[in-house]
């Protein structure tokens, strides 16, 4: 038996001890559904194998109640559960004057480091201006006290991973409210060893559900599956919207995996109700899916992966400082404060497995692989390609490199043509609470981006207006093709800086419908640009426009001007595009430069399509500045519906558009109708349509 496997059985048998005490403890506090584990074990875990984690639906599964009680408790079990929820606290924003409502769950797993998770800081910038609120938990009598809060430091650290959902971000050691210290609260480790918890165990969770209080999830609490190669836990303890980041514990009370995410029941491929109906998104509530588990990553694969990192030497003693205190107990002969295991799993714990190993050195390389009284060998080197095709294939596959750091947008520029104010759309009242909303205000997000900047209907999960600023002089280009700045089928990404379930993606829709493309309201060719011909801003400018927040629905026929096909939204773009890119142009007298505004009319009567619903129709509105025609704004709206048509264009300078494009032109008074949208008093009265 190799020494890993050692550790793993001790591993496992103190967890069939621990969960014996647990067990008992339950039985002695009247707990009517343990006799009923066996069978609900059995249900849950024939179910959980049924779905998948990774489903069209999956933006919503977040944190839910399972089965049909709510057993969230408001106090701990016993005085060891009490102690390890003082390092858990919820986090909010910091607001003046506005009482702080949890949006995620996180816990210190070292000094001044907080770990929650990927999707509650998707960004540096989503940690700016945060708290981490402790002890904010109600008292013997019943009284919520208000606990310790504590500032988010990103500037000093901040780290996250998509693929482990996790984020860890630096708190300040003094409170902004409420008397302690941040070391005053203790830590959980995250210990690297496998085998701290198995299927058919229990697993409870600390947690700040709803934004309010502290609660316990410590009955019907099991572990269904357990998938070690992707590093995830499943498990029927229930949580609630907020839980995110919250740790997750074996019997003993170590951590053993980051909650993130819930997980619905799945048949034929449909999410299902509690009645057993196929779940209807646009017609039910998310309440009435059958959720059937929730999942939490591995603290085992996240210490691994942590060991992997090699950061810059002021970031990465705080790595160290994780990784270092994650060495496993049943190693080291000591126990965790002197109270991780039971008391029945002592002599266990202390004598064989040392006395066994005694005079072995390990070294831990990661969650699985032990070698002792050796180097860990090197990693195999990469097979050779011999295929032409495969590595012709790879060497077009060049990524689009993202600008990571959102806080560097400018956006639109309302000024951006000369003496022609531009001002951006104004969604109408009636209209305004679909909108997503910046965090506590009632106030349209703008997502800014380079040259661009837009507003998102949380509703339709799309765009409700984008307004961008687009110059095509050769002095703010350097004629790098779309190849050249990388391929773009694989590059589309959520932005960070608001909810992924709020941003259709590819699998949802795109795949799918394989004859609708992933129409850019912001055309990618009008937004490769920066001033000075900057190369990595104008690379920046280019991956900017593959967000998905910037994606819509549109058919090929209707989107594309190019391998014969002839349409509209296509036919539209390449003419502003051209008549502004041909310097040649002898009527040219407009600078190169212009300012689009554009959007779908997200009509309540659109269609839907794989549970969906998406536009038939779109607008866009051109304003230029013309030294000799003066200020000029004209609007189009242009229908999916219509019949393709097949049209060229002549060569001719703004503003002549070609007869047939002129037919598809409407008054700024017709597309706010439709749009739901107001336009600046200013633009009616340059509109050639008014």
């Amino acid at each position: 038996m190799n020494n890993e496997k050692k550790i793993t059985d001790y591993r496992i048998e103190i967890a069939n001890g621990a969960y014996k005490e647990w067990a008992d403890f339950q039985k002695n506090s009247g707990d009517r559904n343990i006799g009923n584990l066996d069978r609900l074990n059995s249900f849950y875990k024939r179910e959980i194998n049924k779905s998948k984690i990774h489903d069209p639906n999956y933006g919503i599964a977040t944190e839910r109640l399972v089965g049909p009680t709510n057993d969230l408790k408001d106090f701990a079990p016993y005085e060891l559960a009490r102690k390890k929820g003082k390092p858990v606290c919820r986090i909010h924003e910091i607001v003046p004057g506005v009482q702080p409502s949890g949006f995620g769950t996180g816990f210190l797993i070292a000094q001044n480091l907080l770990l929650t998770n990927y999707h509650v800081f998707p960004s540096k910038q989503h940690s700016e201006n945060c708290a981490a609120n402790f002890l904010h938990e109600k008292d013997s009598s019943g009284r919520i006290l208000e606990g310790i809060r504590f500032k988010l430091r990103p500037d000093i650290f901040f780290y996250n991973y998509e693929d482990l959902d996790f984020a860890i971000v630096f708190v300040e050691s003094n409170p902004i409210e409420g008397n302690g210290l941040l070391n005053d609260l203790g830590v959980l480790n995250l210990i690297e060893t496998k085998g701290k918890i198995i299927e058919g165990r229990p697993i409870s969770i600390i947690q700040y559900p709803l934004g309010g209080h502290k609660r316990y999830a410590y009955e019907n609490n099991f572990v269904t599956a357990i998938e070690d190669k992707i590093g995830v836990i499943q498990y029927t303890t229930d949580t609630l919207p907020a839980s995110s980041g919250s740790p997750a514990f074996n019997t003993s009370w170590e951590v053993v995996a980051l909650h993130y995410t819930s997980i619905p029941c799945i048949v034929d491929g449909k999410w299902r109700t509690r009645t057993g109906e196929i779940w209807d998104r646009e017609t039910m509530s998310e309440e009435d899916v059958f959720w059937i588990g929730n999942a939490g990553k591995s603290v085992s694969k996240i210490i691994s992966y942590l060991r992997t990192l090699k950061l810059s030497t002021v970031h990465q003693k705080y790595i160290d400082q994780i990784v270092k205190n994650s060495a496993d107990p049943v190693n080291q002969n000591e126990s965790n404060d002197g109270v991780v295991f039971p008391q029945n799993m002592q002599n266990n714990y202390q004598n064989p497995i040392n006395n066994a190993m005694e005079k072995i050195n390990l070294n831990f390389t990661g969650p699985v692989n032990i070698y002792i009284n050796q180097t860990a060998p090197q990693p195999a080197p990469m097979p050779n390609l011999n295929s032409n095709e495969v590595v012709d294939e790879l060497l077009q596959e060049k990524p689009i490199r993202f600008d990571e750091d959102y806080d560097n947008r400018e956006g639109y520029n309302e000024d951006f043509l000369d003496d022609f104010k531009v001002p951006i759309p104004i969604v109408i009242q009636t209209r305004q609470s679909e909108l997503f909303k910046k965090f506590g205000t009632n106030e349209p997000y703008i997502l800014k981006y380079y040259h661009y900047s837009l507003v998102m209907n949380k509703e339709r999960r799309m765009l409700m207006w984008a307004a961008s600023n687009v110059n095509y002089s050769t002095s703010v280009r350097d004629g790098r093709s779309r190849k050249s700045l990388g391929e773009d089928s694989k590059a589309w990404r959520t932005d960070p800086r608001i909810p992924e379930k709020y941003q259709i993606q590819a699998a949802e829709f795109y795949d799918p419908a394989t004859l609708v493309d992933k129409g850019h309201m912001v055309r990618r060719d009008d937004n490769v640009w920066y001033d000075g011909a900057d190369a990595l801003k104008i690379e920046y400018s280019n991956s900017d426009t593959f967000h998905w927040t910037n994606c819509t629905p549109q058919h090929e026929e209707f989107n594309r001007d190019m391998f014969g096909v002839k349409g509209l939204w296509g036919i539209l773009e390449n003419e502003i595009k051209k008549q502004l890119n041909d310097e040649n142009d002898a009527n040219k007298d407009y600078n190169q430069k212009a300012c689009v505004l554009s959007g779908p009319v997200l009509d309540k009567n659109d269609p839907s399509a794989y549970g969906i619903q998406y536009p038939y129709k779109f607008w866009k509105v051109f304003a230029i500045n013309s030294v000799s025609k003066g200020k000029l704004v004209y609007g189009f709206i242009l229908s999916q519906e219509n019949k393709v048509l097949e049209l060229g264009l002549e060569k001719e300078g703004l503003p002549r558009f070609n007869a047939t494009v002129k037919k598809l032109q409407a008054s700024l008074t017709e597309i706010e109708e439709l749009a739901g949208i107001k336009f600046h008093d200013d633009l009616h009265q340059w509109d050639v349509k008014r």
